[in-house]
């Protein structure tokens, strides 16, 4: 039986200046073009990397990618992908305290794009691969060159 290589893309986070409680996040993916893929905002961490994470997903997609491997060095990303989504989707997207989830049409997308491709999730605490180290020197360097953009208004 032929092994066949999935495709990986990052979601990464680095610190802004050292020792700073503010990170850039970036979603990485040498295929493609990631100029605008970092921005910064610790209460949007989960929702502007799905947003982020969309039209990657729907090029994925498109270009006819079945499978595909997501390695972050974001600790909630995911439980918080492949639970929590799933559970406000079964509770039509509302909280445990029954109010509306914050950016629900997002995760709706993104649920709707998950029947389409088989998403693994890795967390990684070091960078053991090459593409992990790209990833967060990728991201560093986002961050550097706009420290104030964010994915999410």
């Amino acid at each position: 039986m032929e092994r066949v290589s999935v495709p990986k893309i990052h979601a990464v986070k680095c610190e802004f200046k050292p020792g700073s409680k503010k990170y850039g996040y970036a979603v990485f993916d040498q295929s493609s073009d990631n100029d605008g893929t970092c921005y910064s905002d610790k209460s949007y961490i989960v929702a502007g990397i799905v947003k982020l994470l969309i039209p990657l997903l729907k090029k994925k997609i498109q270009e006819g990618t079945t499978r595909l491997v997501l390695r972050t060095d974001v600790p909630s990303l995911p439980l918080f992908l492949k639970s929590h989504v799933k559970t406000w989707e079964r509770n039509g997207y509302l909280t445990a305290q029954r109010t509306p989830v914050k950016y629900a049409d997002l995760y709706k997308e993104f649920s709707k794009l998950m029947e389409k491709i088989d998403l693994r999730i890795e967390y990684f605490k070091d960078p053991d691969e090459e593409l992990d180290s790209k990833a967060l020197d990728y991201c560093k360097e986002q961050v550097e060159k706009s420290e104030n953009s964010r994915a999410i208004d």
